[in-house]
């Protein structure tokens, strides 16, 4: 079973997987738990790498070789760590993603690379990422971009708000929390708030 989302598809367990892994890690056979967890390594390693290249690209690091790599290595032995910790009770890219995602964030942070546009308010983020676009100060496009999103779209709305405070605009959290509400992978979440930047882009052009 797998979900398709662009150009990720992202390998997931049916529920009688699901189950079948839940009831092995309850279990006291142990050598069944190291067998399960190899498998279960096998099987996901093509999305750890994908996920691991998604967040290079997201960084725009890709052109580093080396921190790359580093990357990489990061991300694997995150979700090895996880899989030790892992009982079958949610789905293994929504638990599994939290452990990649601090160990890849922890490197960049090392590095001093770690974009900060992901942990401040989103207006200040757009007025970044729209330099030439807008003039007023922040309070002023704090109540503009939340007028815009009011009226927006209910999609738009819904994930709008499920990572950004409805009077600050501040973040909820991580990224990684925004997914686990939204019930989705972190490209489905890149994608959908790209449509909605542009939406904002597009409204505040004509306000």
């Amino acid at each position: 079973m797998c979900i398709v989302d662009g150009y990720n598809t992202i390998p997931m367990l049916s529920e009688s997987q699901i189950s079948m892994v839940r009831n092995i890690f309850k279990g006291d056979n142990e050598n069944l738990k190291v067998e399960t967890r190899a498998i279960l390594a096998y099987h996901y390693m093509p999305w750890v790498h994908r996920f691991c290249g998604d967040f290079a690209q997201k960084h725009r690091v890709m052109g580093d070789k080396v921190l790359v790599n580093e990357l990489y290595q990061s991300g694997y032995l995150g979700f090895m760590e996880s899989l030790e910790n892992y009982n079958g009770a949610v789905k293994i890219p929504y638990y599994s993603g939290k452990y990649i995602h601090g160990r890849l964030c922890k490197v960049m942070r090392l590095r001093g690379q770690l974009r900060t546009c992901e942990f401040v308010p989103y207006a200040q983020r757009w007025k970044l990422e729209s330099v030439g676009l807008v003039s007023e100060n922040d309070e002023n496009l704090v109540s503009k971009i939340k007028a815009i999103m009011m009226d927006a779209p209910f999609e738009y709305k819904q994930w709008f708000f499920a990572r950004y405070d409805c009077e600050t605009l501040k973040p909820l959290g991580s990224v990684m929390d925004t997914c686990n509400r939204m019930n989705c992978s972190h490209e489905t979440y890149r994608l959908k708030m790209k449509k909605i930047n542009q939406y904002v882009r597009e409204k505040m052009r004509t306000c």
